[in-house]
């Protein structure tokens, strides 16, 4: 399995978050969540920043937010920004053989690399 297919594959959860009608959330979303959010706030850069880049869909990472009940509201909520398969703003590495793209979003004119 190349390095992209095993982020897709133990990360589905991300883009998996409610029931069909929006009826709930999924169990394996609130866990994930959770998962996220202990190893974010574990982090170096977040130890130091004092906080994550919150990956929801409103936030695109840019706030650093300390509170890691806001960031899991947060998440439960939006959901997290497209492609954010490997947690590249909240210290994790990206494999050296993932290609690097660059899109800018039109709700901000910051670029957010897109993991394919």
């Amino acid at each position: 399995m190349c390095s992209m297919e095993y982020f897709h594959y133990y990360r589905s959860w991300m883009y998996d978050r409610t029931y069909p009608g929006r009826r709930g959330l999924k169990p394996n979303f609130e866990e994930g969540v959770k998962g996220f959010i202990t190893w974010a706030f574990a982090q170096e850069c977040c130890l130091s920043e004092g906080g994550v880049r919150c990956p929801c869909l409103k936030c695109e990472c840019r706030p650093i937010i300390s509170d890691p009940e806001e960031v899991e509201r947060h998440l439960k909520r939006r959901g997290f920004i497209k492609n954010y398969w490997v947690w590249t703003y909240n210290g994790e590495q990206l494999p050296s053989n993932v290609q690097r793209t660059t899109t800018t979003h039109a709700s901000s004119s910051r670029s957010h690399m897109e993991h394919r």
